[in-house]
């Protein structure tokens, strides 16, 4: 006699000694003919759901063999598993990268040994922005879970992460052993620091002794503000400040062009001195 499984763990199930009737224990004895014995097959079941297998009977009456056919459902609980989460670096700036290591541990019931087979199987990271109506979806990285023993590793790679507050969540699926489970941490993006330069007012030269530029009252010139970064264009708004006011309360936030640019009139200011310096007000992934 011999068992044959057509499931993903042999130690499912196991013929044992007969029961009853003229079978030899040891399957290596002739029944005779018209002799019947009762074999016992004794489910070890690993896993949830159906469970199927074979037993295969040498028979000389028919020079060959016979198959007996079995079907069972195991009703095993998944075994539960703890998550956790950690982030290296725990902190970053635009564009964000850091690596999150979830860890699955065998959470076993009181009263019952952990299983043999390892909490392994598709592990998910997201990213839940936690600013306050931000419409940015959540981000999601995949990644898989291993091991060779009661806890499990899976190592993922967070890349191109906008600036932002989020909440981190790592779960694990759990495979056919092994409920699911979850863990959760926090991660701040913060923005880069970009680069802003002021042009000199346009059609206007400069006094040539003090580098202080006359500009005539109602004069049609301009200044231009471009705001720049390696990592991208910026976008938000400049306000063109004299010391701690704006120079002209009439162009305030003024909001960047598709190339990061804002032009600023003087054509309205009143006579006077004016130090002009052009304040960014900062994005997600740009500091101001």
């Amino acid at each position: 006699f011999s068992a044959n499984p057509t499931f993903r763990d042999t130690n499912d199930f196991s013929l044992v000694s007969p029961d009853s009737g003229a079978c030899d224990p040891t399957g290596t004895t002739p029944v005779g003919t018209g002799a019947s014995c009762n074999f016992g097959v004794q489910l070890d079941a690993q896993a949830t759901g159906p469970i199927a297998g074979s037993m295969t009977v040498a028979s000389s009456a028919v020079n060959g063999t016979q198959t007996a056919n079995f079907t069972a459902t195991s009703l095993l609980t998944l075994e539960p598993t703890a998550a956790t989460i950690s982030l290296s670096p725990t902190t970053a700036t635009f564009p964000g990268s850091t690596t999150a290591t979830v860890t699955i541990t065998q959470a076993p019931l009181p009263g019952y040994s952990p299983s043999t087979n390892v909490p392994d199987g598709p592990v998910t990271v997201t990213l839940t922005s936690t600013v306050q109506g931000s419409s940015q979806p959540p981000i999601v990285f995949t990644g898989t879970a291993s091991g060779t023993d009661t806890s499990t590793t899976a190592t993922i790679n967070l890349t191109g992460l906008p600036g932002g507050s989020y909440n981190v969540k790592g779960a694990y699926k759990g495979n056919t052993n092994y409920g699911g489970s979850t863990a959760t941490t926090t991660l701040v993006v913060a923005p880069a620091p970009p680069a802003i330069a002021v042009s000199e007012p346009s059609a206007i030269q400069p006094d040539q002794f003090n580098g202080v530029y006359y500009v005539a009252q109602s004069s049609t010139s301009t200044i231009t503000a471009t705001v720049t970064s390696p990592l991208g264009t910026p976008t938000g708004s400049v306000t063109f400040m004299n010391g701690s006011q704006p120079a002209d309360p009439a162009q305030i936030n003024q909001p960047l062009d598709a190339n990061g640019q804002v032009t600023f009139s003087l054509q309205n200011l009143p006579v006077g001195t004016y130090s002009i310096t052009a304040v960014y007000s900062g994005d997600s992934n740009f500091a101001t």
